[in-house]
């Protein structure tokens, strides 16, 4: 059997060289495993796909590969106040409910004995 018989999942950043969908190493692993396994994405990486979501759902998709927003508050990061911070008002009904959903597992994760790793504390 080998080590090829007890592999059940892989670990890998969120590249398009690793995640593709059809060309993905992660892929044409499966594909010579002859089996599914269980995808485990960097745990880092994953969360610039999930506010790479958001931010395309509130501002729309950006065209470049500079984003110009981001540019823009890099240059006046210096100038920002600190001192009185305000989050963002999502109005679109939808996204706000999940936002609340995603607030309330979040927190249940927090109050719960054994959180999925310490490092989230």
């Amino acid at each position: 059997m080998g080590l090829t018989g007890v592999i059940t999942a892989l670990v890998f950043d969120t590249t398009a060289s690793n995640s593709g969908v059809h060309r993905g190493a992660a892929k044409l692993l499966e594909q010579q495993l002859d089996r599914k396994v269980f995808y485990l994405a960097c745990r880092h990486h994953i969360l610039e796909v999930l506010v790479g979501a958001v931010w395309e759902n509130l501002f729309g998709k950006v065209k470049s590969p500079e984003n110009p927003w981001f540019k823009h508050f890099k240059d006046v990061w210096t100038d920002l106040t600190t001192d009185n911070p305000t989050t963002l008002s999502i109005r679109q009904k939808w996204l706000n409910k999940k936002k609340k959903e995603c607030k309330e597992i979040l927190q249940e994760i927090l109050r719960s004995e054994k959180p999925p790793r310490a490092d989230y504390r």
